[in-house]
């Protein structure tokens, strides 16, 4: 019995320590679950806390470099407002005269050339103004001039002002204006600078057979959970488009793209100044493109824009009909004739502003036949149709640049002996170098002195001559001696390897030589002209009795059979030919040798 207590008692205290043991356990996990939970929410806070800082220190970054940016803006503004100022009592004083000029010159073409300097200084003072205004919007004294009126007639007026320069850039111009009319309060002189500013650049980089459109119409926008209406006016071309990397960009002030193929003249600050008419009328503007498919720009102004101290009401229609002289933006296009019996050496010039290409085409066109390209892909096309004797090509241009517009032509047999003369800017070595390295023949800063211009080309074109006249004197082909280009000397090569293979042949002629090296006959005819001054028929001539007096001066056959040998199915002919050529009769040179 008493064996029987103490393995119960035993069995009762093993029973608690197992129990004391669980409950240990137990209690040991709960703990540890306790800790690894603080653990990960100390740690997640952390990471928390991290992130939460480091998003901090990029949100203040960002802001120190958007007021840093801001400031620079402002400080920019602030520059060429103070010079602006000073500019704008020259150039009133430069356009008042000129108006007296334009106005007492009977001269035609001293006339077109005033009105060149009238345009330009206008839009001189046009950028000086628009520099002015973001001034005064920054400072905060810009103040809306509202008057109500009819918006629509403000729109026609303006689109339709834009129908002579789509004629002069054989562009279609499109025009749906809708309502018919709308009466709302609004500044027209500066919607009249937005709308314009839009069309411009619509223009600008737009080429000739393509289509601009100008639509309006009244739209419902949910703002501030009511709906509210806008008249929007939408302005779609069919141009260079914009790189989608660049579209938040285009409005900063001062902005140009880096993109040679895009870029043109500008300043940087229409477009700012545009978007920031449009939100003093407490509107926006969107923006869609697509490089190389076009631009759809959209204006949204607001019809229940109320009148008040905040925009000094204007007398109604007071600034709705501004004069056209004030942003003259119609180019008047040079035409030149041009007729292939000229023989004026043919010059194409390739340029994308249009008053430049005036102004070179007026220095030239007295000593040469003047043909013109606005872009580079248009300046490629043309040189290869028509082979001029020289080019005169800017560098930046849009579609291609000068440099791509050099390498394709001195690149190409049927345009590589042409000399290119390269207009830019760019006074750089390194750009230089890059001209230089597209093998143009010669590379000219602006701005030019006309002279110079002309003496450069000049020169090109006697140097050119020369080698001509060594050939003439010589009689003797020898592509290194006619050309320093490696591109004309495999064409000559090659032409003279084809004359030589076919020279028994006396019904091989221009037709089959143009189809061997892959040119038209025409296109044939120019190459070797710039390169020989004769076309290919004097050359498969002349190469086949400098061959037949190489036979016969080594006693190589009789003169009747070289005359056969060499493609001439005539031996009178063949005698009358080479006593022509070389001043003696073949007999005579067999006697003589």
């Amino acid at each position: 019995v008493r064996d029987a207590f103490e393995l119960q008692a035993k069995y009762e205290a093993d029973k608690k320590e197992h129990e004391i043991a669980q409950l240990t356990k137990q209690k040991e996990q709960v703990a540890f679950r306790q800790k690894a939970y603080f653990g990960a929410g100390v740690g997640l806070l952390l990471i928390v806390f991290l992130l939460y800082n480091q998003q901090r220190l990029r949100s203040k970054k960002n802001k120190m470099l958007l007021e840093k940016e801001q400031e620079l803006d402002k400080m920019k503004s602030r520059f060429f407002a103070n010079i602006s100022h000073e500019f704008r009592t020259p150039l009133t004083l430069i356009l008042s005269p000129l108006d007296a000029l334009i106005e007492r010159v009977d001269t035609a073409d001293m006339k077109k050339r005033l009105k060149v300097m009238k345009r330009n200084a206008r839009r001189l003072l046009d950028l000086v103004n628009q520099l002015l205004d973001l001034s005064k919007i920054e400072s905060g004294k810009m103040k809306l001039r509202v008057s109500h009126s009819d918006i629509t007639i403000l729109v026609r007026g303006i689109a339709t002002s834009f129908h002579s320069l789509a004629e002069q850039k054989n562009i279609q111009m499109q025009m749906n204006i809708s309502p018919e009319q709308l009466f709302m309060n609004f500044d027209s002189e500066k919607t009249e600078t937005v709308i314009i500013n839009l069309l411009s650049n619509a223009f600008k980089f737009s080429p000739g057979n393509s289509k601009i459109s100008i639509t309006t119409e009244v739209v419902n926008i949910w703002q501030t959970m009511k709906k509210r209406a806008f008249f929007k006016i939408e302005i779609t071309d069919e141009g260079a488009g914009i790189p989608a990397e660049e579209l938040d960009k285009v409005f900063n002030r001062f902005y140009q793209t880096d993109n040679s193929r895009l870029r043109r003249s500008g300043s940087g600050i229409g477009l700012a100044l545009a978007r920031e008419f449009v939100e003093m009328h407490e509107g926006h503007i969107t923006l869609e493109s697509m490089e190389g498919k076009g631009t759809n720009i959209s204006v949204y102004l607001p019809t229940d824009l109320p009148s008040t101290e905040k925009y000094k009401s204007a007398t109604p229609g007071a600034d709705a009909k501004k004069s056209t002289e004030n942003h003259e933006i119609f180019i008047e296009n040079k035409v030149i004739s041009t007729s292939e019996g000229n023989r004026q050496p043919v010059a194409l010039i390739i340029e994308d502003h249009d008053d430049v290409q005036a102004y070179i085409s007026g220095i030239l066109e007295k000593e040469y036949d003047i043909r013109l390209a606005a872009n580079g892909k248009e300046g490629v096309e043309k040189a290869l149709a028509m082979m001029p004797d020289i080019i005169i090509s800017d560098v930046m241009m849009p579609e291609k640049d000068g440099y791509e517009v050099c390498s394709i032509l001195k690149r190409d047999e049927r345009t590589s002996h042409i000399p290119i003369v390269l207009l830019t800017a760019k006074s750089d070595l390194e750009d230089k170098m890059e001209g230089l390295a597209a093998e143009a023949d010669d590379y000219l800063t602006k701005p030019f002195v006309p002279e110079e211009l002309l003496m450069r080309i000049r020169n090109l074109l006697k140097s050119r001559r020369k080698l001509m006249e060594k050939y003439k004197k010589t009689g003797t082909l020898k592509p290194k001696d006619i050309t320093e280009n490696t591109v004309d000397e495999k064409f000559l090569d090659k032409l003279l390897q084809i004359i030589e293979t076919n020279i028994s042949d006396e019904h091989f002629g221009v037709e089959q030589l143009s189809m061997e090296v892959g040119m038209s006959r025409s296109q044939l005819h120019r190459k070797l002209t710039a390169l020989l001054s004769h076309g290919p028929n004097q050359l498969i001539r002349s190469f086949r009795l400098q061959r037949a007096h190489d036979l016969l001066s080594q006693h190589a056959a009789t003169a009747s059979e070289i005359a056969y040998r060499v493609g001439f199915s005539s031996p009178s002919y063949f005698t009358k030919c080479f006593h022509r050529q070389f001043g003696c009769t073949p007999s005579e040179v067999i006697g003589q040798s």
